[in-house]
C-alpha cells in the first residue's frame, strides 16, 4: 500500500516539479550527439514517464529505470538500477557516465563500475562530490560539453530551446 500511495504522490508531484535549470538542455544536447539516454532514479519510473512526456522530452531518453516496485533496499545507492539503465541501452557499463546530484548516486555509479560526475546543485556539496569522476555546479556544463562532442562527431550543435 506504502508503494501504491508513494507513486500518486510522485505523479501528482510532477504537475508542480521545477526543471533543474539546464537538465532539459543535458537531453536534448545528448540525443544530438548521439549518446543514448537512460534516467535512473529512486522515483517511480510512472512519474518519470509522466514528467518527461509533459515537457516534451520523452523522445530524447532510451530508458527509464525507476525505483523497484516495493523493494526499497534496491534503491541507489545499491548499484542494480544503474547496472539496469546501463543493459537497456545496450551500453558498457565502464563506457557509462552517471551524472547524480546525490552521495547515493555517486556510491551507485561507483558499484556499478560507472563513471559519475557528480552535480553539485548546491555550494556545501562540492567538496563532498571531489570523490567524482568530475564535479559540475551546473547542468550547463553538461550541456555544453555534449554539444561539443556532437561538434567534434560532426553532428553540429542541438537546437536551443
Amino acid at each position: 500500500m506504502a508503494e501504491e500511495r508513494l507513486c500518486v504522490l510522485e505523479l501528482r508531484a510532477v504537475r508542480s516539479a521545477t526543471p533543474t535549470p539546464g537538465g532539459h538542455d543535458v537531453l536534448r544536447a545528448a540525443r544530438a550527439a548521439g549518446v543514448p539516454v537512460a534516467v535512473v532514479s529512486n522515483n517511480s519510473g510512472g512519474a518519470i514517464e509522466a514528467y518527461l512526456t509533459a515537457h516534451g522530452l520523452r523522445e530524447h531518453v532510451g530508458a527509464v529505470v525507476g525505483r523497484p516496485w516495493a523493494r526499497p533496499e534496491l534503491m541507489k545507492p545499491d548499484p542494480g538500477v544503474v547496472l539496469a539503465a546501463v543493459r537497456a541501452v545496450g551500453g558498457d557499463a565502464a563506457a557509462c557516465v552517471l551524472v547524480g546530484d546525490s552521495a547515493s548516486d555517486i556510491a551507485a555509479a561507483r558499484a556499478a563500475g560507472v563513471r559519475v560526475v557528480g552535480h553539485a546543485n548546491r555550494s556545501r556539496k562540492v567538496v563532498p562530490f571531489a570523490v567524482a569522476d568530475a564535479v559540475v555546479t551546473t547542468m550547463a556544463d553538461v550541456a555544453g560539453a555534449l554539444a561539443e562532442a556532437a561538434r567534434r562527431r560532426g553532428r553540429g550543435a542541438p537546437a536551443a530551446r
